[in-house]
């Protein structure tokens, strides 16, 4: 595309500013005993989900109706067994990323979410047959290694670091590396004779299924009686958390529930003119050097200064440079792609097919840019 300078670079720095600034939002805002002590991840995540589905129900009504048709109760239920497996994946990934942020730092948080690459690798092979170089093995082990040394410090001394909440940020990552392949063995194993769905609609019954899952978790929950407390302004909010008295925690609950909803879908709408305006090297480029300042970030701000911990992250920084570069793969040519459409026409039936560089790279970018909060708003479809 021949675009000004301005709408790609302007494109990546709204994408990273917020990228940066909804990690940042989430740890700050979940953590207990602090102020605002808003420590209910799932009643916060289940605003993100809600407003993720009204959001896209919204551009659904103002655009072209998808080929597929508005979302309806006949069509979800066409498609209820490859929409539930996706919908239980995002729920576990969004909320017990977010349930871990009450109990670790963010650079906790962040060390483990970059050995992501390692279990999106394992369930590859075991589930696709997909098989990898030995350097781009060793660069993923590398991350890992990296990653190791980098909570060095609080691994040895305890700090910042509670078992529970390193093993929620563990499933966590675990679902999130999981999604894609069940994605893939859902459209491999389903009828051909029933068109895929386009992101957009996708996007929609994710987000309102996951809201159904935590909303049925979050009302058998303790959280559910602490967090309307919260919400009422009540007594024993202050009394657990001595950090809001003289504040109307009415006003503080919603106002996070808001500001954290609105920073996700406007982080969403960033990703994808990102991917949109850039190519496929340059957005997944883009996305790790993201990840990377958030690292660097967070060690700063949790005080890390011992040489082993900041050794690691320099292990984890180069590490994910390597692996981006040896796992990166140029867009099909053109002939390339004409061959796979005739192959798709010929072999898939009304499945169809996308192309393009978007359709190519961007569920892959999306997943690199904040495992925690995205969600696919361009990219082929998934179901």
């Amino acid at each position: 595309q021949n675009l000004p300078w301005w709408k790609p670079a302007g494109a990546f720095a709204i994408f990273a500013i917020l990228n940066i600034g909804l990690n940042q939002f989430n740890s700050w805002a979940l953590k207990n005993d602090t102020f605002p002590g808003f420590h209910f991840p799932i009643f916060y995540t289940m605003s993100h989900m809600l407003t993720s589905a009204l959001a896209a129900l919204l551009l659904l009504n103002v655009g072209p109706p998808p080929a597929t048709g508005l979302p309806s109760w006949s069509q979800f239920w066409l498609y209820r067994f490859s929409l539930g497996p996706i919908a239980v994946c995002t729920s576990l990934n969004i909320g017990l990323n977010n349930a871990s942020l009450t109990m670790v730092s963010l650079f906790v948080n962040q060390v483990i979410k970059a050995c992501a690459p390692l279990p999106s690798m394992i369930f590859s092979y075991l589930f696709a047959n997909k098989r990898y170089s030995y350097a781009i093995i060793a660069s993923v082990l590398s991350i890992c290694a990296g990653s190791v040394l980098a909570d060095f410090n609080n691994l040895l001394h305890g700090v910042d670091s509670k078992l529970l909440g390193v093993v929620l940020c563990l499933i966590s990552l675990l679902a999130n590396a999981l999604k894609p392949v069940i994605a893939m063995l859902i459209m491999d194993g389903s009828q051909t004779d029933r068109p895929k769905l386009p992101p957009s609609v996708v996007l929609f019954y994710d987000s309102s299924l996951s809201f159904c899952f935590m909303l049925v978790y979050w009302v058998c929950s303790n959280e559910r009686a602490a967090s309307i407390d919260y919400l009422v302004n009540g007594a024993n909010t202050k009394l657990v958390n001595p950090a809001l008295e003289g504040y109307n925690t009415t006003i503080v609950g919603l106002a996070i529930m808001i500001a954290g909803s609105l920073t996700a879908f406007f982080f969403n709408l960033s990703t994808y003119y990102f991917v949109s305006y850039t190519s496929a090297l340059t957005s997944t480029i883009g996305a790790n050097l993201v990840k990377v300042i958030l690292i660097v970030a967070a060690a700063i701000e949790a005080g890390v200064h011992d040489i082993v911990s900041w050794s690691g992250v320099a292990l984890v920084v180069s590490s994910i440079g390597l692996y981006v570069y040896l796992s990166y793969k140029p867009p099909p040519s053109a002939a390339e792609r004409e061959a796979f459409s005739s192959t798709i026409q010929n072999g898939c039936g009304k499945g169809g097919h996308n192309s393009g560089k978007g359709d190519a790279h961007g569920a892959q970018m999306m997943s690199q840019a904040a495992p925690s909060e995205t969600t696919p708003l361009k990219g082929s479809s998934t179901v």
